[in-house]
């Protein structure tokens, strides 16, 4: 049986802290992707889904056309609140976070995407008044997360 020198010992621990730190390195830039990723996608996909009328159309001659209706929309927008979910729950583990600092992250992601939603259905002030109902409570959240525990 071989023994380890100190210098191959402190070359393992060495290895295994960059690995660790390697890691959370990579949950925390998960997080911030999957939150990006979702409120985009949610966003644009639940106005479609609820019959938004805004065109939406990604246009790159001569490869391809895609017009985001209906039933694409739907998809946008499962797969935006899964990259959403998924994101905070990474960011969740990987920053440490506080319930109060996910309580603003979720606020604020339904203020964009509900008030959104309400603007594809075509009631304006509807998605106004909602997106101030919504607002407000984010704010305070917000300014208990910056003002410390």
């Amino acid at each position: 049986m071989k023994e380890e020198t100190g210098e191959e010992l402190k070359r393992k621990k060495t290895r295994t802290g960059t690995m660790v730190t390697a890691r959370a390195y990579l949950i925390q830039a998960g997080g911030i992707l999957g939150i990006l990723v979702g409120l985009f996608l949610g966003t644009i996909g639940i106005n479609k889904a609820a019959g938004g009328t805004s065109t939406i159309t990604i246009d790159w001659r001569p490869l391809f056309i895609v017009s985001v209706d209906r039933l694409v929309g739907l998809v946008f927008s499962i797969v935006g609140i899964l990259a959403l979910a998924g994101g905070i729950a990474l960011s969740y583990v990987g920053f440490r976070l506080h319930r109060i600092n996910v309580a603003c992250i979720i606020l604020g992601s339904c203020g964009l995407i509900i008030p959104n939603m309400i603007l594809g259905m075509g009631y304006n002030l509807v998605a106004g008044i909602v997106a101030i109902i919504i607002g407000f409570p984010w704010l305070v959240t917000l300014f208990l997360w910056l003002s410390g525990d």
